[in-house]
């Protein structure tokens, strides 16, 4: 695979982590979705992995991988959400949304978008 810059009508931009984490690279980087429905979220391995997936201490290894990890504060925000057994999107089920950034995830601005999204 080649890595391309693209114009999303403000001058090329290259594909990097600053990029992606700015919400310059788009629309071709997009945040990663992990689904667990209730069931299985009251399985201890699956808790246990949820755990470890959001813990702000591992986004080293989402680096390491290749991939950009979420802010602390959105981590902690989805976090939240899977301990008190919210299921569905962040988003509220629209889908796949141009513009949203890796700071979308945190409370505040997740009801900001999901606001928006609604009209």
């Amino acid at each position: 695979m080649k890595l391309i810059a693209i114009d999303n009508g403000q001058g090329c931009v290259q594909p990097c982590a600053q990029a992606v984490a700015e919400s310059k690279y788009q629309p071709l980087s997009r945040p990663l979705f992990v689904y667990v429905n209730a069931a299985a979220a009251a399985r201890p391995e699956v808790k246990a992995f949820m755990r470890f997936y959001l813990a702000p201490d591992n986004a080293k290894y989402v680096t390491k991988v290749g991939y950009v990890p979420l802010p602390n504060s959105s981590l902690v925000a989805q976090a939240s959400r899977f301990e008190k057994g919210v299921t569905g999107s962040a988003l509220g089920g629209h889908g796949a949304v141009v513009g949203v950034s890796l700071y979308s995830f945190d409370e505040k601005e997740m009801d900001r978008i999901r606001s928006q999204l609604a009209q």
